[in-house]
Parts: C-alpha cells; sequence; structure tokens
C-alpha cells in the first residue's frame, strides 16, 4: 500500500516552462523575465510551492546532480531567474513511461498521489492534454491573438486565474475525489461492472472504492425502478377509481343530475371530448371494462372496484386485442410531481 506524505506544502504549482515562461517554443529555450515576475506573483500571492512537470525536469535533474559534471546553460539560467525573484523548485514530477496525450496528467496524478497534505493546486501549461478531471485546475497558457495568431506565455490574466484556483477554499482534495467518482459512475453506466478492474486502474482509483459506487448505482437503479413501479400503481389506482365513480353515475343515474355530471366529469379526470356518453348510457359495463384494460388494469381487479360478477365481467369484456386498441381513452391519467411522488414512496417503505 502506498505511504502517505503527510508534510510538505499544502498549495502547488506545477510548473511547465516551454509556453509558459517563454512566447516562442520555436526558437532556442529562453526564459522571459516579466514572466517569472508573475510566477513570483502568484507564489507570494498564494504561498504556493513549485513542482517542475515540464519536460525539462531531465535537464534539471542532471543539471543540480552534485555528482554530475553535466551543465545546461539554459537550465543554469532558469534557476538564476527563479532565484532572483526569491522562487525555488521543491520537487518534480516523476518521469513516466507514458506516451501522449495522457502522459503529463498520469505524471501529476502519481505525484500527487498519497499527499494528503496538498489541499490546493494549479497547472500551468500551454498544451492540451488529457486532463480530465484535472481540467479544472489547469491554467492554458496558449492564447488565440486577433487575426488567429497563437502566442504562448504566462499573461496577467493567467496569473490572476491561477492565484484564484489556488486560493479555492474548498478542498481539492475533495473535489478530485467527486470528479473522479463522477468519471468512474458514468463509465459503470456505459461499460457495466464486468469491466470494473479496467475502470478502477484507467482511473487510477482503488478497486474496492470502484466496487462501492458500482453497488451504490445498483441500488439506485433498484430503487428508481421500484419507485416507477409505485408510481404506475398509484397512477392505475387513481384512474381505476375514477372509472369506477363514472360507471356507478351511469348505473345509477338517479344518484346524479344531468347537470352536475360535469361536475363528476372534472373530479374524475375526463376528457369529454373523448368521453362517448351515448355509449355510456347504453353499455356502461362495455365502456367501463375497456377503459380498464386499456390502462392494464387487471381483472380481478376491475371486478372488485366496479362491483361485478366474474360472469358479468367476463360478458362485457372486449372480444379482441383489436377492440382494445381501437379504443380511445377518455380517462386522463395525470403525472404525480417528483417532491409529492418522493414523500409517498418514503411513506410507503416506511411502513
Amino acid at each position: 500500500m502506498e505511504q502517505l506524505i503527510s508534510n510538505g506544502p499544502e498549495k502547488v504549482i506545477f510548473l511547465d516552462v516551454d509556453g509558459v515562461l517563454n512566447s516562442n517554443r520555436s526558437t532556442e529555450p529562453t526564459i522571459a523575465e516579466d514572466m517569472v515576475k508573475r510566477l513570483a506573483h502568484i507564489a507570494r500571492k498564494t504561498g504556493a510551492s513549485i513542482v517542475l512537470s515540464s519536460s525539462w525536469r531531465y535537464e534539471y535533474a542532471r543539471h543540480i546532480n552534485p555528482e554530475s559534471d553535466y551543465y545546461d546553460k539554459d537550465v543554469d539560467f532558469f534557476i538564476t531567474m527563479l532565484q532572483k525573484y526569491g522562487l525555488e523548485i521543491v520537487d518534480t514530477t516523476p518521469l513516466s513511461y507514458i506516451n501522449g496525450s495522457n502522459s503529463r496528467p498520469y505524471e501529476i496524478r502519481t505525484w500527487l498521489a498519497g499527499r494528503a497534505n496538498v489541499k490546493r493546486f494549479v497547472i500551468l501549461d500551454d498544451e492540451f492534454w488529457r486532463w480530465n478531471y484535472l481540467e479544472d485546475f489547469v491554467v492554458c497558457t496558449m492564447h488565440m491573438a486577433s487575426g488567429g495568431i497563437t502566442t504562448y506565455g504566462l499573461t496577467d490574466d493567467d496569473a490572476q486565474k491561477a492565484v484564484d484556483i489556488l486560493a479555492d477554499k474548498a478542498s481539492i482534495q475533495k473535489q478530485l475525489q467527486e470528479e473522479k467518482e463522477k468519471i468512474v459512475e458514468k463509465l459503470l453506466k456505459q461499460y457495466g461492472a464486468d469491466d470494473i478492474q479496467i475502470i478502477a486502474a484507467c482511473t487510477d482509483m482503488p478497486l474496492d472504492e470502484v466496487c462501492d459506487i458500482a453497488d451504490r448505482i445498483e441500488k439506485a437503479a433498484e430503487e428508481q425502478k421500484d419507485k416507477e413501479e409505485y408510481k404506475r400503481m398509484l397512477q392505475i389506482g387513481r384512474v381505476m377509481a375514477h372509472i369506477a365513480a363514472v360507471y356507478r353515475m351511469f348505473k345509477h343515474p338517479e344518484w346524479v343530475s344531468a347537470s352536475e355530471r360535469n361536475v363528476v366529469f372534472n373530479a374524475c379526470e375526463v376528457d369529454q371530448s373523448k368521453f362517448n356518453t351515448k355509449l355510456w348510457e347504453k353499455e356502461a359495463e362495455k365502456c367501463a371494462i375497456l377503459e380498464c384494460y386499456k390502462h392494464n388494469i387487471l381483472p380481478e381487479w376491475a371486478i372488485k372496484e366496479l362491483g361485478l360478477t366474474e360472469e358479468e365481467f367476463h360478458k362485457n369484456e372486449p372480444y379482441s386485442s383489436i377492440d382494445i386498441d381501437n379504443y380511445e381513452s377518455a380517462f386522463v391519467v395525470t403525472d404525480i410531481p417528483e417532491e409529492r411522488l418522493e414523500e409517498l414512496y418514503q411513506e410507503h417503505c416506511q411502513r
């Protein structure tokens, strides 16, 4: 198990050199003093330490090695400029064998892994690596100028962005974990739990944590399925009660006057433009049973709520599915507001 590092800087600047501390990457590497000043402003304003993430790491390590005779004039000038403004490199990110657009993000993640002391960090870089969940902590120093001209180098605006990121009061480790969990959750939903070990390896997340997220997704999916079924039953129950009420009104016309029918229709959410009054007056049983079939209400339930015998029900049920398909329901199925559904569902679960 990787050992946690409990001491060290709480705020870190991951520093690229070419395109950050110089403005033209096509010429021989040099260091622009105005850009070093801006770097110093970030460090002084935030108290952050500098970790070298640039490809200059190899030459830098050889240059400062007291047992080596290697000398690099560009690295020497780089160190001199940093010292002039009270800056120093406290560490470098590890060299990796990963190539391509994943290499630098991987090296930064590797350096961060296990360093619980790091609360905030910013990445100064001029290239579009595959940052993924590190994206929110990147200040890109490649800029598109007017006329489509690309310029490089740390600007005043870049420096302010870096200060803002480092001054964020939220825990960076917590943000990283949340972003990483979102990526893992998305991958699990897309590829399923069969690829759980691959997902853990690709996201640098411990397998047990990925398993916990997979369990949480499965539990949430089951709960959502239960909630949808509960919602469907609530809606069917409401429609069944409405069908039964209208059925009784037509079976017992003496209960409700013709002028009062509209009150019942409105209370039972009936679309009167689709309601065939004459057919209901003539064959109320058949109409009510058709409505039940149209809304997928079980025959046993319909028999009970309509007060019919099995013989009466089967005598009046539709002859075929064609009759059901051709019938247009007049009873509206209204949606249940999400907040109300949640309240009812939680009450249901507690019973």
